[in-house]
């Protein structure tokens, strides 16, 4: 259980920083 809460926290902390950057890369952003 304690495994796969920690893989699902890696992923979900990945993911969080893909969207980051993606709106951080964004043309016409900022």
């Amino acid at each position: 259980m304690t495994i796969l809460t920690k893989e699902t926290e890696l992923k979900r902390a990945q993911f969080t920083q893909e969207i980051l950057d993606s709106i951080r890369n964004a043309p016409g952003h900022g």
